[in-house]
């Protein structure tokens, strides 16, 4: 038997295990993202857009802006992916080019 002034612990337990399983994603999100695993990331953002609308209204807005972190430090890592490859590019275009030009020595 439940007394008055007991909380009952349960019944917050739906909307807390929501929001660890949403942070858990947006997790396995950033990590991804840095691995380049767009197919997963493309799948676990469409379950971050169903997860966020399970959050309480009054919870919603920080879930939003840990969710806008995320991107950013993912569009971080990924812009510094590109630019590793650009630069690998570049200095293969010019080796090839140099061996071109050595050839027509």
């Amino acid at each position: 038997m439940h007394s008055p002034n007991k909380v009952d612990r349960h019944a917050s337990d739906p909307v807390s295990t929501v929001e660890r399983e949403f942070h858990a994603v947006l997790e396995q999100l950033e990590a991804h993202a840095v691995a380049a695993d767009w197919d997963d990331v493309e799948a676990l953002t469409a379950k971050v857009r169903l997860l966020v609308l399970e959050i309480p209204a009054a919870n919603r807005r920080s879930a939003l802006l840990a969710a806008q972190r995320c991107v950013n430090r993912a569009e971080a890592a990924a812009n510094s992916a590109r630019e590793a490859l650009s630069g690998r590019l570049r200095d293969l275009s010019r080796g090839k080019a140099a061996k071109k030009a050595y050839e027509l020595r």
